[in-house]
């Protein structure tokens, strides 16, 4: 990691002595598909900024999980942010949806970093605000939306992170990510296939006209 990748994927961090901190004492790390980088009841003691790929971001409720938002290039986990700043255990589980590069701050310096440098405090707002934007859109979409708009927006999403209209993804997976029965994913899955909108295999579903 060197200074002209930090300000590719964060170009509005201009303070010399920021990106000279983000260098020099965090670390950088691959990750492959399907790693768990925070269990939920966690101490929060490193904070991801995500450079390429993308995270999964789940709360749990004893044997049940529901998608919250996902984190992508040049994002961070608010939640984590406000783990880091309160020193409180983690309220969520996050996992990579892709093989992911993250650089990984220091709890401790998220906090003082707020007094160091204005453009990281816009950073962590700007999150906040989209986050809360993100979590009102998911709402609205289990209070007022039928499950088959929102698991064609799911199905949409997806192809969006992956960058590709072949999703290897069980009816399972689809049913605990929007929080709803096997059964209902699997009959509206059967209907976009009916009206050619989808096409479906083993684990394997292939958009063809969302």
């Amino acid at each position: 990691m060197n200074e002209h990748q930090l300000s590719k994927y964060f170009p509005a961090f201009t303070e010399k002595g920021l990106r000279e901190e983000l260098l020099n004492k965090c670390q950088f790390h691959h990750f492959e598909a399907k790693t768990v980088l925070m269990k939920q009841g966690q101490y929060v003691k490193v904070l991801p900024l995500v450079l390429n790929g993308t995270v999964k971001v789940i709360k749990e409720d004893n044997d049940r999980e529901i998608l919250m938002y996902y984190i992508r290039q040049g994002e961070s986990c608010i939640m984590s942010i406000s783990a880091c700043i309160n020193n409180e255990k983690s309220q969520i589980k996050a996992i990579t949806e892709s093989p992911t590069d993250i650089l990984l701050i220091p709890y401790e310096l998220v906090n003082s970093w707020l007094l160091k440098y204005p453009t990281w405090n816009t950073f962590v707002i700007a999150s906040y605000k989209e986050r809360f934007e993100n979590m009102l859109d998911a709402f609205n979409a289990v209070a007022f939306q039928k499950m088959d708009t929102r698991l064609i927006h799911y199905l949409q999403e997806k192809a969006s992170i992956t960058g590709s209209s072949k999703l290897k993804i069980t009816h399972e997976q689809i049913s605990t990510d929007l929080a709803t029965a096997r059964v209902v994913v699997s009959r509206l899955l059967k209907d976009l296939e009916n009206q050619g909108k989808i096409k479906q295999s083993r684990g394997l579903i292939s958009i063809l006209n969302l």
